[in-house]
């Protein structure tokens, strides 16, 4: 595998191409399965080139005003101190596994002197300190996963993503500016773990072994896991462990709880429409609380009659049909 990035010919490589040579800080907490976001199966989709990283239209969203951000709190953390910061847009590497790798958002530099990533010596120099900005919903502070300012209490994989970047650069220390809501903003410090991160990076050795260069799937980790790997059943039954057991007598008595709250729920709002009769909202205290309207008619082209009408026969339109791939339902018998 070329661990480099770099391609022939006079194509430059994409960012994607360069993530897939290696595990950097977006990846490390979900290889350890300690990521919000993904699991360790759609790491190893990506980093296989089986599957691109595509997030979702509200993860895009959160993502493009992170981006747009990201320079506005790195100034303001340079104000605040009255640092000189800098970018280093060098990917980093571990010389003794190049496939250990790191983009760090910022370098706070040492006086008068520019912070630079030497191959060389498998270290940042001229780095007093790594920056990275981060910017999370006002509502983040109140979840308990962000402590005091100056202390080292930020969610585990953003905690994880700079000890990745400060165990790789050889930096002690990294600076976590963040703006909540738009409107707050905290700074963290967190120091490089040297044992820990040994151990990580031991972990990530052995994953990248096993699972990228032997082309191993990891074990799924949720259901998307498995209809990723298996999106149709082979048709064999699994004797129910104890565990097993207990999760479906457990599956079993929520769903009965479901049910029961679901037909109460049908039944009030079956009473709100019957009140509602013609009317168009229902409105507590002046303020409209449910809505009843009639949507836009649904609109579909009938491709099969336009195929007759331009010529086609039956037999011609069933030699052109495909049969796609049905999906797994599951049911759960009592």
């Amino acid at each position: 595998m070329n661990v480099t990035g770099k391609k022939s010919g006079n194509c430059l490589p994409t960012k994607t191409d360069v993530r897939r040579t290696g595990i950097g800080g977006s990846d490390i907490a979900a290889v350890l399965g300690l990521s919000p976001w993904r699991t360790p199966l759609q790491v190893w989709l990506e980093k296989t080139g089986r599957e691109a990283y595509t997030p979702d239209a509200q993860a895009l969203e959160r993502m493009q005003w992170g981006a747009r951000l990201e320079d506005i709190v790195a100034r303001h953390y340079a104000e605040v101190h009255k640092a000189k910061i800098q970018r280093v847009n060098t990917t980093m590497r571990m010389p003794q596994h190049p496939y250990i790798m790191g983009n760090i958002d910022r370098a706070v530099c040492m006086h008068g002197t520019a912070p630079r990533w030497r191959d060389q010596l498998g270290r940042l120099t001229g780095a007093e300190k790594i920056l990275e900005v981060k910017t999370a919903a006002a509502s983040a502070l109140s979840l308990g996963e962000w402590g005091s300012p100056g202390t080292d209490e930020i969610p585990k994989h953003y905690w994880l993503q700079v000890l990745w970047y400060l165990g790789i650069a050889k930096v002690e220390v990294g600076d976590v500016a963040v703006l909540f809501g738009g409107q707050t903003y905290r700074e963290y410090a967190i120091r490089l773990d040297e044992a820990l991160f040994g151990d990580v990076v031991q972990f990530a050795v052995a994953w990248w072994q096993k699972h990228v260069v032997g082309d191993e799937a990891p074990a799924p980790m949720s259901a998307a896991d498995v209809l990723k790997l298996f999106p149709a059943d082979s048709g064999r039954s699994v004797d129910a462990t104890p565990e097993l057991r207990e999760l479906y007598f457990q599956a079993v008595a929520l769903k009965r709880q479901i049910d029961e709250a679901t037909k109460k729920y049908e039944a009030a709002v079956d009473q709100i429409k019957v009140a509602l009769g013609s009317a168009s909202e229902l409105l507590v205290d002046g303020r409209p609380v449910v809505t009843w309207k009639a949507t836009a008619a649904p609109k579909r082209i009938d491709w099969q009659a336009v195929a007759m009408k331009a010529g086609a026969t039956q037999d011609m339109i069933a030699a052109c049909t495909v049969e796609g791939q049905g999906t797994r339902r599951f049911l759960l018998k009592e």
